[in-house]
């Protein structure tokens, strides 16, 4: 049975670490003698591949041999209290009296020198991650943006938010989450701004996490929404470290974590899935019409196809008659009725979205348009649908691209999907039920308490300066009311 302590004989000591990582060739041990005397021996335990091998050479074993602080030392005692004054050089220095320390410590990327005869270890800071460089994003449009986004690596990307935010107020709380995993995650807010319920409430819902591995930001965000079983995205997710300071400025929350390239926002509400960066880097006019034409977009994709099988198959009398006699020509010759069209075109196009998501991003994009040119043009050759259906469904499917976050574009199709067989069923009272439904849905949700649909089942003129719309950027003076910040005025922060 292994020791909750470091043992004091460090032969048993090793001997345990030795057991513990037993299938584990890459974590190494390495004797070595302060100035070559046999009677100072310690051993440094590190792993391959997680730490910098130089900085073990020259932070660590060069200062045992060579620092004049270590010339002198007579017992163990002695060396061990120089490394703990500063003999050996470090940017962050852990003293360690269990095992269960030592393990931790070990599999963060420390080196630890092991003292015969001493009931603690001393861990030093080297470690030596490979991680991708910062880079322009892939995800975001950074038209007149800054291009760097966050990478794997958690420290990288708290450091980016620190340079766009330097002051005293940008809070960083770290947490390892997963028992096994152990991985590192950073909740960074701004504590002269963000409401401290908030704060509470998401160190709560982390610690309370109880999975072996925590490897995707998908398990802290189901650990932390209140609704785990709706479509709509409760959070925001970013790669830009522009995106997640201006988010941490009005009051939010962001959670890094290592491993992953993007971050987590959160209170988010609906109106936030059709906010971009794109849009506080153009005029307000503009801003506030493409903002308009998104949720336009959102209505299109979600209701085109349930208003199309409506009017055709239950209300033909609402269309002109030119037209009507222009749908029916198309018909002619066609197998399946308007539903079964609208219902096979609507499959073929989400299959032809899901293909583009798994093959190379190079390549996702011509899949899902020519994919969608030739089949619909087969299709329509063959008589096996209409133009009028391809033309509705193609309309819908490319609306939804207009909508920025992804999230929100897989629950608007799923969505439409649901209300488009409401309204084959029950025809304009299907679609209506389906609205309602959906309305339903969203106005009892909530993101850390905040209502989902805020602030427009409060409106008021200081929470619309940003919302439908964009004001200029000069008369935004006000955060978000519902976000409760300590600091109402953005001027006063």
């Amino acid at each position: 049975m292994i020791e909750d302590h470091v043992m004091k004989d460090m032969e048993v000591t090793i001997e345990n670490t030795k057991k513990i990582f037993s299938t584990q060739d890459d974590v190494k041990y390495k004797v070595t003698l302060i100035r070559g005397e046999p009677e100072l021996k310690v051993v440094i335990v590190y792993i391959d591949g997680m730490v910098k091998i130089t900085s073990v050479n020259e932070d660590i074993i060069r200062p045992l041999n060579e620092n004049p602080v270590f010339g002198s030392v007579a017992t163990l005692q002695e060396a061990y209290r120089a490394a703990l004054n500063g003999g050996i050089y470090h940017g962050n220095m852990v003293v360690i009296s269990k095992m269960e320390e030592l393990i931790s410590t070990l599999l963060s990327g420390f080196s630890i020198v092991v003292f015969d005869e001493l009931k603690t270890a001393l861990a030093f800071e080297t470690k030596g991650f490979e991680f991708r460089s910062v880079a322009a994003g892939q995800e975001e449009n950074t038209f007149k943006s800054a291009k760097e986004a966050f990478v794997e690596n958690v420290r990288v990307n708290v450091s980016l938010v620190r340079q766009k935010l330097k002051t005293r107020h940008l809070a960083v709380h770290e947490m390892d989450v997963g028992e096994k995993s152990n991985t590192t995650c950073s909740i960074l807010y701004m504590n002269n701004i963000c409401n401290e319920e908030f704060v509470n409430t998401v160190i709560t819902r982390i610690k309370n996490i109880k999975q072996e591995d925590v490897l995707s930001m998908q398990d802290i965000y189901e650990g932390l929404v209140e609704h785990k079983y709706t479509m709509f995205p409760q959070s925001k997710s970013t790669e830009s470290a522009s995106v997640l300071c201006s988010s941490l400025m009005e009051g939010k929350i962001a959670i890094l974590m290592n491993g992953i390239p993007y971050g987590l926002i959160f209170p988010t509400v609906f109106g936030d899935l059709f906010n971009s960066a794109f849009d506080y880097n153009i005029n307000f006019a503009l801003a506030s019409f493409f903002r308009i034409m998104r949720y336009a977009s959102f209505l299109m994709t979600l209701l085109l196809p349930g208003i199309y099988v409506a009017i055709a198959e239950y209300h033909p009398e609402m269309i002109p008659f030119a037209l009507l006699n222009t749908i029916g020509a198309s018909k002619a010759g066609t197998p399946f009725g308007t539903v079964m069209e609208v219902l096979l075109m609507s499959f073929t196009f989400y299959v032809l979205i899901q293909v583009s998501m798994q093959v190379p991003s190079s390549m996702g994009s011509a899949v899902s348009i020519v994919g969608g040119i030739v089949l619909g043009q087969a299709a329509v050759q063959a008589q096996l649908v209409s133009p009028g259906v391809i033309v509705v469904i193609a309309a819908a499917s490319i609306a939804a691209l207009a909508i920025p976050n992804k999230d929100a574009n897989f629950a608007t199709w799923i969505w439409q999907g649901f209300i488009t067989i409401l309204t084959a069923v029950l025809g304009l009272y299907g679609l209506t039920f389906g609205v309602i439904l959906l309305l339903y849905s969203l106005a009892r949700l909530e993101s850390l308490g905040v209502p989902y649909l805020s602030p427009y089942i409060h409106p008021k003129k200081m929470q619309l300066e940003d919302s439908l719309v964009r004001f200029p950027l000069t008369d935004i003076q006000n955060r978000p009311t519902y976000l409760k910040p300590k600091i109402k005025e953005r001027k006063k922060a």
